[in-house]
C-alpha cells in the first residue's frame, strides 16, 4: 500500500477552548464557569489541548506537501509532530482527570 493510500481522514483542530475529539466536544470554558474552583485546572487543560491542536495542524500541513513516498526528513518531522500531539493530549487528559477529582467528578476506576 502506498503512503497516500494509507492516510487517515482529515485531522480536526479545535477552535478556542473547545476540544473536539472522537467522542464529541468538551467546552472547557463552560465547565470552568460552572466550577469556578477548578477554573485554573480547566485553563491548563485547554492550553494543553491547544498545543495538541497546533501540532496536529502542523502535521496536516506537512502531510499536504508529501508525495506518495515521503522523504526521510518528512517522516522524521511527521513522527515528531505526532509524538508532540500525543504528549500534549496525554497532559490535557491527566489535567482533566485531576480536575474531575478536585470537583468530585467520575473516578477513573468507574466504567460506563
Amino acid at each position: 500500500m502506498s503512503f497516500a493510500a494509507s492516510r487517515a481522514g482529515p485531522l480536526r483542530t479545535p477552535p478556542g477552548r473547545t476540544w473536539r475529539g472522537g467522542r464529541g466536544s468538551i467546552p472547557l470554558g463552560g465547565l470552568a464557569a460552572k466550577y469556578p474552583q477548578a477554573k485554573a485546572n480547566f485553563d491548563v487543560a485547554s492550553d494543553w489541548f491547544a498545543q495538541e491542536a497546533r501540532a496536529l495542524a502542523a502535521a496536516k500541513e506537512l502531510r499536504a506537501t508529501m508525495e506518495d513516498e515521503p522523504s526521510e526528513e518528512q517522516r522524521i518531522r511527521m513522527a515528531g509532530l505526532l509524538s508532540q500531539a500525543r504528549a500534549m493530549y496525554a497532559l490535557a487528559i491527566d489535567e482533566v482527570g485531576r480536575t474531575l477529582r478536585k470537583i468530585g467528578g467520575p473516578r477513573s476506576d468507574q466504567t460506563g
